[in-house]
């Protein structure tokens, strides 16, 4: 983890500064489809990608 602001989690790939990922961490609350694809699409992921680490 690089750093946290508030309720924002905020990730850098080692190796590669430029690649970062912001991800909300509410308590309780379920991330909506449209936030989870942002999430992925920061991370060079693909649903299927996402699918297969599970």
């Amino acid at each position: 983890m690089h750093h946290v602001e508030g309720s924002h989690h905020h990730l850098k790939r080692l190796g590669h500064p430029e690649m970062r990922v912001v991800i909300p961490i509410h308590k309780g609350r379920i991330l909506k489809p449209k936030t989870l694809r942002s999430i992925l699409d920061q991370a060079g992921w693909t649903v299927e990608d996402l699918i297969r680490f599970l």
